[in-house]
């Protein structure tokens, strides 16, 4: 029961409000008295609430004529809750407010018939039908319950908040539906429109009375109401037509008078018989009339070069048909004609309509060609020019006779060099068109023409003869004839024929005469004249003179064109001399001889001579009876012999001597032997004779005499004398593979002798089997130039050789060892690679270039590929895999195993380099380095590796013992260095991008170690790494592996390394590596780094702090953090990577419940 009523007292006193009553203490008193009739009200059911009011009526045009929607949210039947039973409504033309929805005025609507309505807060539609067209009409709607009680009515402008304001709306009134147009057809000024006809009612009913518009617009659409009042009133732009038509069948519509080439935009509406007009079309086509040019057509007479014997030909053509004929377009033609083929002067244009034909009104000019054309044009000027135009027609009313005309060639006077010359002429004229010319061509050796030859009628204007005779005169004319009448060319014309070119007369030298001497150097040359067979042709002369008689250099002068000539020549020398005569077509002649003549104007001794052998006091030892030579002369003057006489004598004043006549030749053999062992002296003397014989006469009043020779006659000879060996000395140590060999001088006793050597080097004492020899040394000593081989026993001697042959061996042989002296570098540079399908692995390495001492390899062989299955494998004889001459190998078949590669680089001694850095080939690219006795390995990361072997800037390390240390607990101590393998320059101060590892095996020296008397031997335990910073050894601990028996540390740089036996922190320890002062940035103390001795495998940590305590960074872990000893740096960055200033900073070292601290100086 309670729940029937308001939980509040404020409820209770609305209520009490709501009953009428205002006064407040009535309020209190009536309140259960009130609160009883409410109960009974609630039982009984007499108090139940109206409808609530509607609040948002609205009403739309209908879609039929007399129709309007009304639309509201429903009541209900008891407020808003329920549903209705029917509703009141009321309609009028003006608004109807609370007071007025029962006025008389107001009109009822019938809802009788209304059903099926919604509950309560749903959308209620109605159709009110039957209502006056173009009327405004207001509506009122309250909601009926059951009781028969009715919601309250208050319109919008009585009550703010109601939006009944639209409850009001035009009565449908249904206009004949939008007209599309469905095609356009484009004619000739005319546009064919067609559409289908719409309803009076939309597309429903006929349309009796009424309207149909069309509006023609040629500025753009007309797609809006604005476009469609813009559009002119006048035809054609408006048509406005009374109309009754059925609904839905095709119109067409044909608008004429319209311009070609604009563009026409459409719309259609129709009204019908109330003035209700169609709505217009969304779209406006448009289309644009045109014109069609006339039809091709063709020119019939005159045929196209056609010659006619009239003045007036008659021009006919074919009829040009135009396809716009039917809609009103006519076709004119304009006939042009004239003597110019551009139609650009003198043009006669007739315009022809009709019959298509035409004869001109005037006389056509004679022997005139004409050109003539038509061309169709129709009423829009469109132009059809005639398929054949344009056509050619010549006018020849009388004949007339051809013009005169000139000769070409041969040009008058002409030599022609053919015996068949080619006549040419001009074309003669005929002012007849359509002449055919002729010519007869008429030649003859007589000027009067009383014997000729002459050609047939000819058509080209050239003719070639018949053979003609050479060095004739030819006299020509040319007559033309067109058949009827005939002229002559203006002038006849001739030539001179040449055509077998002849060189000039044969002709005879005179002066000089032949082999005659010549006294005077200016010469005078003369011949006989002579002349050319040739007509028109004259000769020049040409002298050529030479010194040699086939004339392989000589002197032309030419030009000359009389038969002789004067020219200065030398003295002294043979002439040769000829004539070449030329005429003028270039055809020579030379004469029928060539003379020769000398030019000696005075007698002149021989030039001086040398002589040649045996001179110096060269010593004869192979023969008494020597050949004596001396060089040969010429007389300088030309026609004389030169003969010599010698004289031999063992008196160098030549006293007692005799001369012998030699002849011409230039040596002497004596008849007789000479005597041994004697020393003679010999000369030469020239002169000139008339000739060659013995008996020829001495023309020279004089001899040319030669310097006097010595010589020494020794047949017999002695070798050269003993000697000895100096150096190297028996049994010595040769530090070199280019040895200084010397030895003492050999002598001779035989005059004029000389001695050289013969330097012979054997690995064998007894010389049958020579490294080494070399002949023809001079002097006492010889630098090898070809290296020895290293590692050996050589011996060596020389043999004296003197001139004559003679031999002497050294007084003994010595022997010398020669050690190995170099050794070739390390190969650096290595790079291996499989396959693509891991069959094959490739190696490839730089070139080895310097022993180990720096100096240049001169004597490297090969390289040596070593594989194995392990480390230990590459060690052993058979890990040797291939040797090669190249810097690169490929291993076949290894389908992708698990393999160790070195390799060395091998001398011509044999002698083979260090092991270079291993590769692994499932490494992942690290590497490995042993030292040279196998008891340090270097363990080497991808990163280092990569960077030690780039093929562009290699890098080669080495390890080298230094185990020299007289301290007695070092066990041994080794150097790791870094050189650039291309300049073999030591690097300083490196340091590695990654950790190497240093694994020492300690079973070699702990066996071998030094110790004192009464020291007992080191233990594993007790072994340690130290590293010298360059001031001090810093303790760094390392990694004990009693397995393998290796102790091993984490590096990142090179340097002295010991291993020590001490005795081993058993708690936390740290060593500063390299100062404690650091300059970030700059090498090489960029970094700080600290070693750290973790005895208990604790976790190392390490951290960096201020001054102030605050934390900076944290301290690099090298290695792993839990091992023996863990190596850490410091780059001088804070945690976000930013360079921190300089200053002091603290470092803290943290393993398990240890720590250890101290400073860093950070210097900028």
């Amino acid at each position: 029961m309670m729940g029937l009523f308001p939980a509040t007292e404020q409820g209770r006193l609305a209520i009490v409000k709501n009953a009428g009553f205002t006064r407040p203490e009535l309020m209190v008193r009536f309140k259960w008295g009130i609160f009883l009739l409410l109960v009974m009200a609630r039982v009984s059911g007499l108090f139940a609430a109206a409808p609530a009011g509607i609040s948002d009526l609205t009403a739309l045009t209908g879609s039929a004529e007399g129709e309007i929607i009304l639309r509201w949210t429903a009541p209900g039947d008891d407020g808003t809750t329920g549903t209705v039973s029917t509703y009141a409504v009321r309609y009028a033309t003006a608004e109807i407010k609370s007071g007025d929805f029962s006025a008389s005025w107001v009109q009822v609507y019938s809802t009788a018939g209304w059903t099926n309505f919604v509950p309560a807060g749903e959308i209620e539609e109605r159709i009110l039908t039957g209502l006056g067209p173009r009327v405004t009409y207001y509506f009122a709607v309250k909601g009926e319950n059951a009781a028969g009680e009715f919601g309250v009515w208050n319109s919008s402008s009585e009550t703010a908040g109601l939006a009944n304001s639209a409850g009001r709306a035009l009565a449908g009134e249904i206009s004949p539906a939008a007209v599309d147009i469905v095609s356009l057809q484009a004619r000739w000024r005319q546009i064919s429109l067609g559409w289908i006809t719409p309803g009076d009612d939309a597309t429903t009913g006929d349309i009796v009375g009424g309207s149909l518009i069309i509006k023609v617009s040629t500025t753009g659409p007309i797609v809006s109401e604005a476009d469609w009042a813009k559009v002119s009133s006048v035809y054609p732009y408006t048509i406005f037509q009374s109309t009754t038509v059925a609904a839905g069948i095709s119109v067409t519509r044909t608008l004429t008078g319209l311009t070609n080439g604009t563009t026409y935009y459409f719309a259609v509406r129709y009204q019908d018989e109330r003035q209700n007009i169609s709505p217009l079309s969304l779209t406006s086509p448009a289309t644009c009339p045109y014109n069609l040019s006339p039809a091709s057509f063709s020119l019939l007479s005159p045929a196209d070069n056609l010659i006619v014997n009239t003045s007036s030909p008659t021009f006919a053509w074919e009829i040009s048909e135009d396809s716009d004929s039917p809609f009103g377009d006519t076709v004119s033609y304009y006939l042009s004609y004239s003597t110019d083929s551009n139609f650009a002067s003198i043009v006669t244009t007739t315009i022809i309509t009709g019959v298509p034909a035409y004869i001109p009104g005037h006389y056509l000019l004679e022997d005139k060609t004409y050109y003539w054309k038509v061309v169709a044009v129709d009423l829009e000027k469109s132009q059809r020019l005639a398929a054949n135009n344009p056509r050619r027609v010549k006018i020849n009313v009388v004949n007339s006779a051809p013009t005169q005309f000139s000769l070409i060639g041969p040009a008058t006077g002409q030599i022609v060099n053919t015996a068949n010359p080619q006549l040419m002429w001009e074309s003669a004229f005929d002012p007849d068109p359509g002449d055919v010319l002729t010519y007869q061509v008429f030649y003859s050796t007589d000027s009067q023409f009383c014997a000729y030859f002459s050609s047939a009628g000819i058509s080209p204007t050239n003719f070639v003869t018949t053979s003609l005779g050479d060095n004739l005169t030819y006299y020509w004319k040319v007559k033309v004839s067109d058949g009827q009448l005939s002229n002559w060319s203006t002038t006849t014309g001739y030539f001179l024929v040449n055509y077998i070119p002849e060189p000039p007369n044969p002709f005879n030298l005179s002066l000089p005469l032949d082999t005659t001497r010549v006294m005077v150097t200016n010469v005078s040359f003369i011949w006989q004249p002579t002349s050319d067979p040739d007509p028109k042709e004259t000769v020049s002369y040409a002298l050529i003179y030479s010194n040699f008689a086939n004339f392989v250099t000589s002197i032309t002068i030419s030009g000359l064109t009389q038969y002789a000539t004067t020219v200065a020549l030398t003295d002294n020398l043979w002439y040769y001399w000829k004539v070449r005569a030329t005429g003028s077509d270039g055809q020579s002649r030379f004469s029928n001889q060539t003379f020769s003549f000398y030019l000696d104007t005075v007698k002149q001794l021989p030039p001086d001579f040398q002589l040649k052998f045996p001179t110096g006091s060269v010593i004869i030892s192979n023969t008494l009876r020597p050949v004596f030579e001396w060089e040969k002369v010429v007389d300088v003057d030309p026609a004389d012999v030169v003969q010599y006489e010698i004289m031999i004598s063992e008196k160098s004043d030549f006293s007692g001597g005799q001369w012998v006549r030699v002849g011409t030749t230039n040596f002497y053999q004596p008849a007789e032997n000479l005597l041994d062992e004697t020393t003679y002296y010999w000369k030469v003397r020239a002169a000139g004779y008339s000739g060659p014989l013995a008996e020829s006469p001495k023309v020279d009043d004089g001899y040319t005499n030669s310097s006097s020779g010595t010589f020494i006659v020794s047949l017999t000879n002695n070798p050269p004398q003993p000697f000895g060996l100096v150096s190297p000395s028996p049994d010595s140590l040769v530090l070199t593979k280019y040895p200084q060999f010397k030895w003492e001088k050999s002598l001779d006793t035989d005059p004029d002798a000389s001695v050289t050597y013969n330097l012979q080097i054997s690995t064998v004492s007894d010389f049958s089997v020579l490294f080494f020899s070399r002949e023809n040394i001079a002097g006492e000593a010889y630098i090898l130039t070809t290296p020895l081989k290293e590692n050996a026993t050589y011996y060596w001697r020389l043999i004296a050789r003197d001139n004559k042959g003679a031999l002497r061996q050294s007084n003994s042989s010595y022997r010398f060892y020669l050690p190995v002296v170099s050794i070739l570098q390390q190969v650096s540079g290595v790079l291996g690679e499989f396959s693509s399908d891991r069959r094959d692995y490739q190696l490839i390495w730089q070139p080895v270039t310097r022993n180990t001492d720096g100096s240049i390899a001169d004597d490297l062989l090969k390289y040596q590929i070593y594989r194995g299955f392990s480390l230990a494998d590459l060690f052993k004889p058979e890990s040797l895999l291939a040797e090669t001459t190249e810097t690169f190998y490929l291993d076949r078949n290894i389908l992708g195993a698990d393999l160790y590669y070195s390799l060395r680089a091998v001398d011509t001694s044999g002698v083979a380099g260090p092991y270079s850095i291993i590769l692994r080939t499932q490494g992942n690219g690290a590497g490995y380095f042993y030292s040279e006795d196998k008891s340090v390995l270097l363990e080497i990361p991808a990163p280092v590796n990569e960077l030690l072997n780039n093929p562009t800037a290699p890098y080669r390390l080495e390890i080298k013992s230094l185990n020299n240390s007289d301290e007695p607990n070092v066990l041994s101590a080794y150097e790791i260095n870094l050189y650039d393998a291309r300049s073999d320059a030591l690097l300083s101060g490196f340091s590695f991008p990654a950790p190497l590892l240093l694994k020492f095996y300690y079973s070699q020296p702990i066996s071998a170690v030094k110790k004192s008397v009464n020291s007992a031997p080191p233990t594993p335990g007790n072994l340690c790494f130290y590293w010298y910073n360059g001031k001090q050894f810093l303790r760094l601990g390392g990694k004990l592996d009693t397995d393998q028996q290796t102790i091993s540390l984490a590096i990142n740089r090179g340097g002295l390394y010991q291993l020590r036996a001490v005795s081993r922190s058993t708690n936390l320890s740290v060593s500063v590596n390299p100062r404690r002062v650091i300059t970030p940035g700059i090498a090489p103390y960029e970094k700080f780094q600290i070693f750290v001795d973790n005895p208990r495998g604790e976790t190392v940590r390490g951290k960096i702090f201020n001054l102030k305590g605050e934390k900076i960074a944290e301290l690099k872990t090298l290695t792993d953090p839990t091992e023996e000893t863990v190596l850490m740096e410091w780059n001088g960055v804070d945690s976000d990577g930013k360079a921190v200033s300089g200053g002091v900073y603290i470092y803290y070292v943290e393993a398990g419940q240890e720590t250890k601290s101290g400073t860093v100086l950070v210097a900028r």
